[in-house]
């Protein structure tokens, strides 16, 4: 029972703190609740829906095509019908995809992971393959950022097939885009993983990661450190594709006789 029929605040404090006691003592998980907001005042069935959102993967609703009072009363009897809604975080969590881009698109992978993994518990069962996808994705790059290639390749990989799948079934332009950039990633680190080292990829990728330090994070100073180890990078490659010295491993005949001594 709510305190007031009419103050949502009132409503929604009732529901949700009645409520999970309630669903405990029945011993169900909130998945197989089915929420019927027909009855009550419009003030309670929307306190129900704000209560049992972040819960709930299935709503109805009773309408008919006959209604007292000129179409404006209750459903006359006989003439009722149900309606079973879609699991609304299917639609919410395409927002939440927003929201994951902006994270995204500010190297904060871990949040945006977080944010997926919200999305995984709600949305309906035909989505959760799509969003584990997505949250494997977004995982990869955050193991790229840590210059983890092999973790991040694998991982690449898993969500590949399905952000495929997925694009060919929703024929979204956005969804096919997304694709085929994880598979060019997927090429680079290949290259990367396979190709000698130091390589002039491995120059491109600390780059990339000392502009993503600066221009996203503002942390100039690992930008700097990483520029610096780009710069040794660059002239470890050279030596070994121009002269065939390993830095690591330097002979005393492949010094130029001019500066062996120094």
């Amino acid at each position: 029972m709510t305190p007031n029929a009419e103050l949502l605040s009132e409503c929604y404090a009732e529901l949700v703190k009645k409520l999970p006691k309630i669903i405990d003592k029945w011993e169900v998980n909130p998945d197989e609740i089915c929420v019927d907001y027909t009855g009550g005042t419009k003030t309670m069935s929307v306190a129900l829906v704000l209560a049992t959102i972040d819960e709930s993967c299935c709503y109805s609703y009773v309408g008919g095509d006959e209604q007292s009072k000129d179409g404006v009363g209750v459903v006359l009897d006989g003439r009722e019908r149900m309606w079973f809604l879609d699991n609304p975080w299917d639609n919410i969590a395409l927002v939440e995809r927003r929201e994951v881009s902006i994270l995204f698109n500010k190297a904060r992978y871990s949040s945006a992971s977080d944010m997926l993994g919200n999305c995984i518990e709600k949305v309906s069962q035909e989505q959760k393959p799509y969003f584990k996808a997505l949250q494997e994705m977004v995982k990869s790059y955050g193991s790229w950022d840590r210059f983890q290639h092999r973790e991040a390749k694998e991982k690449l990989y898993k969500s590949r097939d399905i952000l495929q799948t997925f694009s060919y079934a929703t024929s979204k332009k956005k969804d096919r885009s997304l694709a085929a950039k994880v598979q060019t990633n997927i090429q680079f680190l290949e290259d990367v993983i396979s190709g000698k080292k130091p390589s002039i990829l491995y120059f491109y990728d600390l780059l990339a990661n000392a502009k993503r330090r600066a221009d996203l994070e503002k942390k100039f100073d690992d930008a700097v450190a990483r520029l610096y180890r780009a710069i040794e990078t660059l002239a470890q490659a050279e030596l070994k594709d121009r002269h065939g010295i390993e830095t690591s491993d330097v002979k005393e005949k492949d010094i130029p006789g001019s500066i062996r001594q120094e």
